[in-house]
C-alpha cells in the first residue's frame, strides 16, 4: 500500500466515524427543558396601594412602627422560609424589605432623603455613590451598602412616599439578590 492510499483510507476511516456520529447525534432527541424557578405569588398592599410579585419560597409579613408617628413607617418583608424561625436572640437570615416612609412634612426629593436622612436610607453606609433608575416608569435611585450584610437599595418616590426596596444577601451571586430583581421588576404602582 503507497502512502497515498494510506492517507486516503485514513480520510475515509475518519469521514466514516463523524458521519455515524452525526447520524447517532441526529436520531437523540434533546432533554426536555425542566423550570427550576419558583412560582411567583401576588401581593397588593392594601395602605398603598403598590403591588408586586415574589417567589412563593419566601413568606411575606408586614407591621407598622407605631412609634415612627412623624414617619408613619410601613414595612414589608420577605424571608425565605428555609431560613425561617430566625434564630433567638440573634441576626435574622438576609431579606428583602419594602419600607414606606411619609414625605409629607419634609418633601425631599429622592437625593435629598438619600443623604439626609440617615436613620431610613442607609446611605451612610454606602461608598457615597448611587445611580439612576426607574421602577414602574418611575425616577427611582440605586445603591450598595454594607452593614451586618451587603445590601443593595433601590428608592422612589410615590405620592407623599419614599418607597425604599431592600435586599441583603452575603455574596451578590446569592438567590435573593434574583428574587429582589423580580420584585423590583413586577412593582406596579396605582
Amino acid at each position: 500500500m503507497n502512502k497515498s492510499t494510506m492517507i486516503a483510507s485514513g480520510v475515509l476511516a475518519i469521514l466514516l466515524v463523524a458521519g455515524f456520529w452525526y447520524i447517532d447525534q441526529g436520531e437523540k432527541k434533546p432533554a426536555a427543558a425542566t423550570s427550576t424557578a419558583p412560582a411567583l405569588v401576588d401581593y397588593t398592599d392594601a395602605e398603598y396601594g403598590l403591588a408586586f410579585a415574589y417567589p412563593e419560597s419566601y413568606l411575606l409579613t408586614q407591621e407598622d412602627d407605631a412609634s415612627a408617628s412623624q414617619w408613619a413607617l410601613h414595612y414589608i418583608s420577605l424571608m425565605r422560609k428555609v431560613d425561617l424561625p430566625p434564630p433567638v436572640n440573634g441576626e435574622g437570615p438576609p431579606s428583602i424589605s419594602v419600607a414606606f416612609f411619609t414625605n409629607k412634612l419634609d418633601k425631599k426629593t429622592l437625593v435629598q432623603w438619600l443623604k439626609t436622612d440617615t436613620l431610613h436610607s442607609n446611605f451612610n453606609t454606602s461608598n457615597g455613590t448611587y445611580a439612576s433608575t426607574t421602577v414602574d416608569g418611575r425616577e427611582a435611585i440605586t445603591y450598595k451598602w454594607s452593614g451586618l450584610y451587603e445590601g443593595v437599595t433601590t428608592a422612589f418616590l410615590y405620592k407623599d412616599t419614599v418607597v425604599s426596596v431592600t435586599v441583603e444577601y452575603l455574596t451578590p451571586g446569592d438567590e435573593i439578590v434574583d428574587a429582589y430583581k423580580k420584585v423590583l421588576d413586577s412593582v406596579q404602582l396605582p
